[in-house]
């Protein structure tokens, strides 16, 4: 790995932009990459490669190109996919000193993309531990467009795979506490569950243009007591309140087993993106006239096509031939037997 130039700092990582040296039969050109450098000491054994392997390349997620470390003993360095737009959270953060807004359609957009991208971590049992809008990563943005917004879920290289896992506190890394579920910050057990609670925090986050959580709060052990004790956040004001109410509430649920899966995420976003084009806000945002449901790929093109046996009419006919026989279905995740042109 040859470190470039610095393009980004989190809680945890430098960001930087540089290249990667493969094998000839992989690439026999330098790739451009994001190098991650951890802040505390992170050994090559906590990388599972076979784990990043297993979850495969994905629309929606940050493609894990190596690791390497610099020297016996140093911390691991992973070189990600390089997204050309940033990160969401310095985007939001932008547009608040802008004084410009997210359109409700980008936001959902958004919604809908993190959650197929979470979903397909979730179906391989990887659990994130860490879903929050500087994680989420652009490919594409424009805050009035949704059409030309496109995210991925990055910063899962050290995602931990089982149903559920308990934090080693002898490790002692900095936990980001204002995205955790009251489990986790309670006995430090981490689920998917945990992680559709931190996904609702960062969609709090897109809403509110990158405030911080519980930002009234500045001492963290005061905010693990408000969680632990059922104090969630309210409503930010560009927030829809079918958004609200639909999407972001149910995720804050006291007990693990009463949120909804990303898979039951995916369905409630797409239908809420489905009926804001419907009520009409696409005329205020410049897009044509919505046709009843969107593809759940490009989400421009009319859904078109079903699939067999589920029967979920989710997608284009273009981007149909994505979806092999044996593959699961985007919304139920149900292997797919055939797909059918449906004509109305």
């Amino acid at each position: 790995m040859v470190i470039r130039e610095q393009i980004g700092e989190g809680m945890f990582k430098t960001v930087f932009k540089g290249t990667v040296h493969l094998p000839a039969a992989v690439a026999p050109a330098p790739v451009t990459a994001a190098i991650l450098r951890f802040k505390q000491q992170v050994p090559k054994e906590e990388v599972d490669w076979a784990l990043l392997e297993r979850v495969g390349k994905h629309l929606y997620l940050v493609s894990t190109i190596a690791y390497a470390t610099v020297a016996a003993g140093s911390s691991v360095q992973i070189a990600t996919q390089l997204c050309p737009a940033g990160d969401l959270h310095t985007r939001l953060q932008d547009l608040a000193d802008e004084e410009a807004q997210v359109s409700p359609l980008v936001a959902l957009r958004i919604a809908l993309q993190a959650a197929m991208g979470l979903q397909q971590l979730a179906s391989v049992d990887v659990i994130h531990r860490d879903v929050a809008a500087r994680n989420i990563l652009l490919q594409s943005f424009d805050p009035r467009d949704q059409n030309k917004v496109h995210v991925k879920v990055g910063d899962y290289g050290l995602s931990k795979a089982g149903g559920a896992y308990y934090y080693d506190s002898r490790h002692a890394k900095p936990l980001p506490v204002r995205w955790m579920s009251p489990e986790a910050n309670r006995r430090h057990r981490f689920s998917e569950k945990s992680d559709v609670w931190a996904y609702a925090v960062m969609l709090w986050e897109v809403f509110s243009l990158g405030d911080k959580p519980y930002f009234l709060f500045p001492d963290d052990s005061v905010v693990i007591g408000k969680i632990v004790a059922g104090v969630t956040l309210e409503q930010p004001a560009r927030c829809p309140a079918a958004v609200f109410a639909e999407l972001l509430q149910p995720c804050w649920a006291a007990r693990a087993q009463d949120r909804p899966s990303f898979t039951d995420l995916v369905a409630t976003a797409m239908r809420l993106y489905d009926t804001t084009l419907l009520e009409g806000a696409q005329g205020a945002q410049g897009v044509g006239r919505a046709q009843g449901l969107r593809c759940v790929v490009c989400l421009d093109a009319a859904a078109d096509t079903a699939f067999s046996p589920c029967g979920h009419k989710c997608v284009c006919q273009e981007h149909s031939s994505a979806f092999a026989s044996g593959t699961p279905c985007p919304l139920c995740r149900a292997p797919i037997q055939s797909a059918l042109k449906i004509y109305e």
